[in-house]
This record gives C-alpha cells, sequence and structure tokens, in this order.
C-alpha cells in the first residue's frame, strides 16, 4: 500500500501526528511489528545476513564446449549433438564420482572428456584426438568456455537479491579466464584455483584459505559444486554447510541435498525454502 494512504489511516485514528497514530494504522495492516520474511538468510546475533555462496565452477557454472566438440565429431564421421556430448560427460563424471567413493581415489580423472565420447561410441584415440582437435579450435580461450544463458540470469538473480558470491575450483590456472570469457567473471568477489592456491579439494586447506582471504566463518557460507565427494566432502569436512549440483540426475541414492541446475538453487534461497539447518547440508560433518 502507498504511503500516503498508511498516514492517512493513521490521521483518521488519531488527530496527533506523532508516531502513535501511524503504528496504530501498521497494526491494523498488519505491517506492525515488522518481521522480516524468511530469506534463506542466517541469523548472526541481532543481526540477518544471506549466506556467503561459494561456487565450483567447471561443471557447475561453465562446461567444456559440447556445440564445438560436436563439430569436430562430425568431422571425424562420427555424428553426437551437443546435448549428447554434454549428457555423456555429466554421466563420466558420476562414474568418477562412485569410482572416488567406493576407493578414495581414481586414476583417470583427466581423461574423463574422451571416456564420455568413448561411451557415445567414439574409439578410444579418435577419442583422444578430437578432444585434442576441440581444445586446438578452441584457442585463444579454453575448452571449458561454454555456459547457457540461464546460468548468467541465475548469478544475476542471486547478486539482486543480495547474496555475495565466491569461486573456489580445481583447475589448471585458468578457472578466473574462463570465467571472464564467459561473461560471469562480475559476479565473484573473489576466485580461487586450486593450481593458483597450491592446493586443490576435496583438502580442506583450499577451503580455509579462501575464508581466511574472504574474511568468512564457515557457518556463514554454503558451497556449490557437482563433484559429490569433492566438493560436498571437501567443504563439510572445513566445516561448510554444502548442495551439489546433480546434472547427471543420477544421484537420487545418495546422501546429501541435490539440485539438478543452479537455477533451482537460487529459487530455493530466494524464496527462502532452503533450510539451513537441513542435516542434508552437512552430511560429511563429525
Amino acid at each position: 500500500m502507498p504511503v500516503d494512504k498508511i498516514l492517512a489511516i493513521g490521521e483518521s485514528e488519531t488527530a496527533s501526528s506523532d508516531a502513535g497514530g501511524i503504528t496504530q494504522a501498521l497494526e491494523k495492516l498488519g505491517l506492525w511489528p515488522f518481521r522480516p520474511a524468511n530469506d534463506g538468510s542466517l541469523e548472526e546475533g541481532n543481526q540477518v545476513s544471506k549466506p556467503y555462496l561459494l561456487f565450483d565452477v567447471g561443471g557447475t557454472l561453465v562446461y567444456p564446449d559440447p556445440e564445438v566438440t560436436a563439430q569436430v565429431c562430425s568431422d571425424w564421421g562420427y555424428q553426437l549433438s551437443a546435448e549428447e556430448i554434454l549428457s555423456s560427460f555429466f554421466a563420466t563424471l558420476y562414474r568418477m564420482d562412485c569410482a572416488l567413493r567406493e576407493t578414495g581415489s581414481v586414476d583417470w580423472t583427466d581423461s574423463f572428456l574422451p571416456l564420455g565420447l568413448v561411451a557415445k561410441g567414439v574409439a578410444s584415440k579418435d577419442a583422444v584426438d578430437i578432444i585434442a582437435e576441440t581444445k586446438a579450435r578452441k584457442l585463444p580461450q579454453g575448452l571449458w568456455t561454454f555456459t547457457y544463458p540461464v546460468v548468467r540470469e541465475t548469478l544475476h538473480r542471486l547478486q539482486t537479491a543480495g547474496f555475495r558470491m565466491a569461486a573456489i575450483s580445481n583447475s589448471d590456472g585458468t578457472v578466473e579466464q574462463q570465467l571472464r570469457d564467459v561473461g560471469l567473471a562480475g559476479y565473484f568477489h573473489r576466485v580461487f584455483d586450486s593450481a593458483v592456491v597450491g592446493v586443490e579439494k576435496p583438502d580442506s586447506k583450499i577451503f580455509h584459505v579462501a575464508l581466511a582471504e574472504l574474511g568468512l566463518e564457515p557457518d556463514a557460507c554454503i558451497y556449490v559444486g557437482d563433484v559429490f565427494m569433492l566438493d560436498v566432502q571437501g567443504a563439510n569436512r572445513a566445516g561448510l554447510r554444502a548442495v551439489h549440483i546433480d546434472n547427471s540426475g543420477l544421484y537420487q541414492d545418495w546422501p546429501g541435498l541435490h539440485f539438478s541446475h543452479v537455477s533451482q538453487l537460487a529459487d530455493a534461497l530466494i524464496d527462502g525454502t532452503l533450510a539451513l539447518d537441513d542435516e542434508r547440508l552437512t552430511v560429511f560433518r563429525s
């Protein structure tokens, strides 16, 4: 309701122009006493602040370019759509996550991109060469410089809603440039690249470095990532809440809190339907 109408109601209740009349008017309208909406904020003493969002980058916000990869595959005689390629990459990451969960290590982490093509019927040697050629065609940018408009829209929504954001990602020293290349860098206060920091997820140290430089406590943050055993486990062990982005749709039986896309997470944060005391956010805390 417009302020002038609220004030008019206040004047009709009392001839006095003091605050009492306005307060009575607000009470009649149900606008007083003021009670903030449940907007996903954290209680800090008498202050309320929104959780600081820390994002993984590769697989969560940016992806290996499936369109250029599809073009190269076609040149090699393999007819695969961009959607098929990206879906297969996500399924291969899930297999990697399963291996990490079962054994604690995977010896083919660096080859999961060719393996994603092999899973779609590409010969193993051809898959390696196709990825190499795709990387060459993407120069001077890197392979991981593809995103969807909805990702940019989601980060803009979160920023507009007052959420502060930074990135913590396992990479080769290029993740900040990747974010610039796809137009996402401006949403993040800081970017922490494992190759620059000198330690990678799931090691808690990379989270501790980021928290120290940002001046944050673990409980003030939520980490968001797509590889469960690296991102959720690493963040939880460092004392942070964490949510998982399930790109493949294959994690229904896993513990934790899963969203199919960052846009769904943003809906829950902005609407206040994500309960910050949800035990699924801290499945690895001891």
